[in-house]
């Protein structure tokens, strides 16, 4: 059988009054007509972006000057820089296509504040140096700062890159001045303000805030420290979100501080308690009385500090020291605190109201929807991300564009069943969960969901939602979508299910993970299905004129008589000599006998040279995973694999606010470490030994490099011959 033949369909149709025959071209290898089934045509659809205001290329010359980029962007260009005839081009990331230029491994705390801008030049290298100017979304309060990333042309690496903030058409900007190009985004990130701690110890007043000091008793720790300090505000807006999503935890609360990180880069125990000052709950002050004396936590039953621990969110025990504005108290550790105030008497209640109010200081609420655009010959679809207050707004405007919205639907939420009572006494009211609410989704900067089409259809080979299916939310951002075409699944013409699942990327909580999980579903009618799949009428081609015949009167021609010529004269040679002869044809090369050629298929086949393993397996994912189990202490590791301080103060800030534990820190750590080695083979399992050794463990140390040796992972097992502690076996 032939690759492409046809064959003929025919199609009872219930809303058709006839039996309705056509012709399909039918294609073996992929299953789909070739004519009017993949081509499509995107300009019948609504325009989501004008994709020609999102570039531009400049021709600077040699003698340079200012030139308007897209988006309100600028780019100063000396003299002499480039030559006659080269072009710089700027293109920016649309919200269709920021997966592939954005960073994917940005921590929780970092917000993107601008779009991402890619320039290029046709110019080799630059003769001087460039000026770029960037608008950017201005910071949201006085505790966070902007910080410019950028990954230069032909790396892969990101890095910080130095910038002076101006003003541009009254709106904030990043100034860059660059030797090369490359891509470009402003991020903000929450100040970070570092102090040091010796033997003797201090009184460190913060400069993020007046009320805000720390104080370190004499002889109190073994080791100088580093501490570092960030305050994380809480606004109006996310109280409200927390109230109306746990009314029930957060109904004795009144009123709550910003989120304060205290923070060491090592962990330590201190031997006499550190004293902490913050500040009281805006508008709240407290009266002393006295004379200035200092009031104590036995007249104010409505004030509670708490901190964050290991387990959650505990009460501090200690007394507590009043003046107007300003709680002060002991503790023994370093870890977030905030101070509320309750009603009278129900200090240990806050423990659940201040979870609530953490896991959504940095979210509001929103909806993901979906957009459809269905076309005689093209299937359009457009999943958005919209903040709760842009939601009836953007509905409007994308049925203003031509759009069709399809309502999702929520995942079933596992639910226990009630308990059985055999008293007369009414049962006690169950607590609704929040996961049952329908409005409960909550959205926070660099949520992403895995877009996955199902049911009757697929995605069409022209999508780049192929290649990459992840739907991210920028929210400092305007819009957050993705679009895709999609196809029937096969040319049988029948009514098709399409189900459009939108399943969460990196959470963890179970109950949060089905609160996030839903999917689209709709019915695409046979009457829409026969229209894509029937072939378009070709013309035929009209078919050429037979050629008339032309005949031809020629009278006979009467043959000439030839001429017959002589036979031309013998040519004469005339006679060389012997010696003249033998001169002539003597050589002095001698002669060389060919050798027969060998056949192709008869040659030996090359020997190639197998390159070794650019990484140890014994450095491997599941290796590391290992090692981070046994050894949980991933600051301290940190430190012996001089690691910047910088990077370990990032790490337990994102540790602390996903609340991670040891071992998740520890791996984090080593990934960290790893990707930053460039020698993957002797010289990173050198390091980590010695790094190993110098923590006390040399027995996971040799165990390791045997790994290493005998080229394979390292797991417990490994261990079991070193394992001099028992370390393995505590941690099964």
């Amino acid at each position: 059988m032939c690759d492409n033949f046809l064959f003929f369909i025919s199609i009872d149709l219930i809303r058709l009054s006839a039996i309705e025959c056509y012709i399909i071209k039918y294609d073996k290898k992929s299953g789909m007509g070739k004519q009017g089934i993949n081509s499509v045509n995107q300009s019948e659809h609504p325009v989501v972006v004008d994709e020609a205001s999102l570039s531009v290329v400049h021709t600077p010359g040699k003698n340079g000057g200012t030139f308007q980029l897209p988006l309100g962007a600028k780019l100063k260009v000396p003299d002499a820089c480039f030559g006659k005839k080269d072009t710089v081009s700027c293109q920016v990331a649309g919200p269709n296509t920021r997966w592939l230029t954005c960073p994917h491994h940005l921590p929780s705390f970092e917000h993107v504040n601008s779009e991402i801008f890619t320039l290029r030049s046709s110019a080799r290298s630059l003769k001087k140096h460039l000026v770029i100017l960037i608008p950017f979304r201005p910071v949201r309060h006085e505790f966070e700062e902007i910080n410019v990333k950028g990954k230069w042309t032909d790396e892969a690496e990101w890095v910080n890159v130095g910038f002076l903030i101006k003003e541009l058409d009254e709106a904030p900007c990043v100034e860059l001045d660059v030797d090369r190009l490359g891509t470009f985004l402003v991020t903000s990130t929450p100040k970070t303000e570092t102090f040091a701690v010796s033997k003797q110890g201090c009184l460190y007043q913060a400069r993020l805030s007046k009320h805000l000091s720390v104080r370190f008793p004499k002889k109190s720790i073994d080791q100088d420290i580093e501490c570092a300090l960030q305050i994380h505000p809480v606004g109006p807006e996310k109280i409200k979100l927390a109230r109306d999503l746990c009314p029930q935890e957060t109904a004795e609360l009144v009123a709550i501080t910003e989120f304060t990180d205290v923070i060491a880069t090592a962990q330590c125990t201190f031997r006499h308690p550190v004293t902490v000052k913050l500040p009281l709950p805006v508008g709240m002050e407290v009266t002393v009385e006295g004379g200035g004396a200092a009031a104590t936590s036995e007249g104010h039953q409505d004030i509670a500090v708490l901190y964050k621990s290991n387990f959650g969110w505990e009460l501090v025990e200690t007394n507590y020291k009043f003046t107007r504005t300003t709680v002060t108290f002991d503790v023994r550790e370093l870890t977030r605190y905030c101070v509320v105030q309750c009603l009278p008497g129900r200090q240990k209640k806050m423990k659940d109201a201040v979870t609530a109010v953490e896991g959504r200081h940095n979210k509001e609420r929103g909806e993901v929807c979906l957009f459809l655009s269905m076309k005689r010959k093209s299937w359009f679809a457009l999943v958005e991300v919209v903040p709760d207050r842009q939601l009836d707004t953007k509905i409007s405007d994308r049925k203003a564009q031509g759009f069709t919205y399809l309502p999702k639907k929520q995942a079933p939420v596992p639910t226990n069943q009630p308990a059985r009572f055999s008293s007369r006494r009414m049962p006690p009211s169950r607590k609704n969960p929040v996961a049952q609410r329908e409005d409960s989704l909550e959205l926070c900067e660099g949520s992403t969901w895995l877009v996955d089409v199902d049911g009757d259809v697929k995605i069409s080979v022209t999508s780049d939602l192929r290649e990459n299916n992840q739907l991210r939310y920028f929210s400092r951002l305007g819009e957050s979508f993705r679009t895709f075409f999609f196809e029937p699944l096969d040319v049988d013409p029948r009514t098709l299910d399409v189900v459009v699942n939108l399943i969460p990327v990196g959470v963890r909580d179970e109950q949060l993970r089905n609160r996030m999980t839903f999917s689209f579903e709709m019915e695409i009618e046979t009457s829409l299905v026969v229209e894509y799949l029937v072939q378009e009428s070709v013309p035929e081609e009209k078919k050429p004129e037979p050629k008339k015949e032309v005949t031809f009167e020629l009278e006979p021609e009467v043959p000439k008589e030839e001429v017959v010529l002589p036979p031309p004269p013998s040519p004469k040679y005339r006679e060389i000599p012997a010696n003249v002869m033998k001169r002539l044809t003597h050589t002095s090369r001698p002669i060389r006998v060919q050798t027969p050629r060998v056949p192709i298929y008869q040659r030996p086949l090359p020997t190639r040279s197998i390159p070794a393993d650019r990484e140890s397996r014994a450095l491997s994912g599941k290796s590391l995973m290992t090692l981070a189990r046994i050894v949980p202490e991933g600051l301290t590791l940190a430190v012996h694999l001089q690691l910047p301080d910088s990077t370990i103060t990032g790490i337990g800030f994102d540790a602390l606010s996903n609340s991670l534990n040891m071992s998740d820190v520890s791996y984090k750590i080593l990934l960290h470490w790893k990707r930053k080695c460039k020698d993957k083979q002797t010289g990173a399992i050198t390091q980590l030994t010695d790094a190993l050794k110098e923590m006390n463990y040399p027995d996971i140390a040799a165990a390791i490099l045997d790994c290493h040796n005998h080229n394979k992972e390292f797991t417990p097992d490994c261990v079991s011959h070193f394992d001099l502690y028992g370390r393995v076996a505590a941690m099964t």
